[in-house]
Formats: structure tokens, sequence, C-alpha cells
């Protein structure tokens, strides 16, 4: 998701600095942010290619006190900020798609109590003739 949204953590790539993910890794090689926090060459996320995932690690520790502008190798969007707007660009899409749902359910149950009360209707009545539709 990080590569597709073009975003680092949740606020920004310092998110990680006291994570357990930043605490596991820093003993087996120095990562401070993961991979997928750096700025890619491609936009292949099977195989990416990153600018340069060192200085990426270096940005990531500086990233409060200095901007990278464009030529910055970490990304510095956090994802959540990225996902509210992408939600919010939808969310007229999700109104109606919970409209729909709700609207079936609905419909279901109608039918579902028809039935059952057309069950005990004996064949004379007059509302035996209606349930007849149902």
């Amino acid at each position: 998701m990080i590569l597709q949204l073009d975003c680092c953590g949740v606020d920004g790539p310092r998110d990680y600095l006291h994570s357990a993910w930043f605490n596991h890794t820093t003993f087996a090689g120095g990562a401070f942010v993961p991979p997928s926090c750096c700025v890619l060459l491609n936009n292949d996320t099977r195989r990416p290619v990153f600018r340069d995932e060192t200085q990426c690690q270096i940005e990531a520790l500086l990233s409060d006190n200095a901007t990278f502008g464009d030529d910055a190798n970490v990304k510095q969007r956090g994802c959540y900020g990225v996902v509210v707007t992408r939600l919010q660009r939808y969310e007229y899409l999700t109104s109606l798609i919970y409209v729909s749902i709700v609207l079936q359910v609905t419909t279901y149950l109608c039918v579902a109590i028809g039935y059952t009360g057309c069950k005990n209707v004996t064949r004379s009545s007059a509302v035996a003739h209606c349930c007849i539709y149902l």
C-alpha cells in the first residue's frame, strides 16, 4: 500500500523512529524506515527500483529538521492524509452503496415477514388472495 499511495508511515517517516520495527532492524542492519518509504525510480510495485536507499535512510532521520523538496529520497507524506483524501473523493459512491444495501435488506425483510404472515392465512380469506402475489 505504501508503494501505491506514495506515502510513508501514518504521519511521515518519523513514525518509525520508536516503533518495534525500528528497534528490531537497527540491530540487523540499521534501517530506520522500510524500503517502501524510499522514492522509486519506476512504478513497478512488484520489482521496485529505489532512487537511493542509503540516502533515504539518512533523510528519514533528518525529516523533522530539514526539507528536501523534489529531490527527496524518502517519502515525506504520511499515509493517513492520503487515505482520508482518497476516501473523501469517493464519499458519494460509498454513500450510494450503503443506501442500496439498506434498501436490499429492507426488501428481504419485508418479503420474509410477508411470507411468514401468509403461511398462517386460510385460503378463503381476503388476505390469502393478496398473499398469492408474494
